[in-house]
């Protein structure tokens, strides 16, 4: 039976089947597991609570916002903002009708959402709502200005029409509306016109 793969063989080829399939699993795996929060965020709330001054329960809260995609530039690395938040993360310093602009990166994969979510970039593919943490400014590496959104993935989806026309009203004609633009140098400077293609 010289022909007859041995037990020790059929066994090897089995593990390597194994191992490619986890190989596999483990990449596709920020598709639907939130492997960026338990990597960055979970063993690591003391420390994340120490940076942000605030004690460990408050860091571990999450909050309802609704936050918009409004990029100074094509280049911006920021453009997002959030616009609304349930709780206040500060009741006595936020500002009402002030737009921040914020860090907003995925639990899975520790990423902006994707440009596939924003459609044609209609009013109507720019506003979303979901559950975050919110952390300090320079949290994970990200910029030291803004602070930092991290979103759950299964809670997060764009506003209904309805209510995404009406936040473009709000955005677009009702004057009482600040941000932090104005306020906060993040050391992001849009490229002139032409600047990216001529390099």
């Amino acid at each position: 039976m010289s022909g007859t793969p041995s037990k020790t063989g059929a066994r090897l080829a089995a593990l390597f089947v194994l191992l490619v399939l986890l190989g596999i699993g483990w990449v596709a795996s920020p598709l639907f597991l939130p492997r960026w929060r338990w990597s960055n965020i979970e063993p690591n709330w003391e420390g994340l609570a120490q940076q942000a001054k605030v004690p460990v329960a408050r860091i571990k809260q999450t909050y309802n916002v609704v936050v918009r995609y409004p990029p100074r530039a094509d280049n911006d690395p920021m453009p997002w903002q959030m616009l609304t938040s349930d709780p206040l993360f500060d009741p006595e310093n936020d500002e009402p009708n002030h737009a921040v602009r914020v860090t907003l990166v995925s639990e899975r994969g520790g990423e902006p959402p994707s440009k596939m979510r924003l459609g044609s970039l209609n009013y109507r593919d720019l506003f979303f709502k979901g559950k975050v943490w919110r952390f300090a400014p320079g949290s994970f590496g990200f910029n030291k200005h803004r602070p930092v959104l991290v979103y759950d993935a299964w809670d997060f989806e764009k506003v209904d029409l309805g209510e995404a026309h009406r936040w473009e009203g709000e955005m677009t004609e009702n004057t009482k509306w600040t941000n932090d633009d104005e306020d906060i140098d993040d050391g992001f400077h849009a490229k002139p016109a032409g600047e990216e293609s001529a390099q």
